[in-house]
């Protein structure tokens, strides 16, 4: 994508940008949480909290579609590993959220709201 100098705030255009798409983004967090430090896991957590907020109104309509795609390129191995991260990390509030909650300095996150949001998004997400 291209950002006019208009909106870039730089007074140039910020070309060639790419963004990656929100299920791209939650899936590469969820494969690499093994690698993670306790402290980044929750920052991961807090990150796929607000997509799946951000996006939830869109999950089956816009959002299911990338997954099917995307899941058909993943090696059997990642896509359960991707699973086996969401069961991990969503099955019920854990100290991972815990933290995740406490991130944040511009708003007040309930534990059990993260859990939600995730669980019922990467069902929706899934089906």
């Amino acid at each position: 994508m291209t950002i006019p100098a208009e909106e870039s705030g730089l007074g140039e255009p910020v070309v060639d940008l790419r963004v990656p798409n929100p299920v791209s983004f939650m899936v590469q967090k969820l494969l690499i949480r093994e690698k993670r430090t306790p402290q980044k896991r929750a920052q991961d957590v807090l990150y796929i909290y607000d997509a799946m907020y951000k996006f939830n109104g869109s999950i089956e309509g816009d959002l299911a579609p990338i997954w099917t795609g995307l899941e058909g390129t993943l090696h059997p191995k990642q896509q359960q590993s991707i699973r086996d991260s969401v069961k991990e990390l969503f099955s019920d509030v854990n100290d991972i959220i815990r933290e995740a909650v406490t991130i944040p300095t511009d708003r007040k996150l309930d534990p059990v709201d993260v859990l939600m949001v995730c669980r019922f998004g990467f069902e929706d997400l899934f089906r």
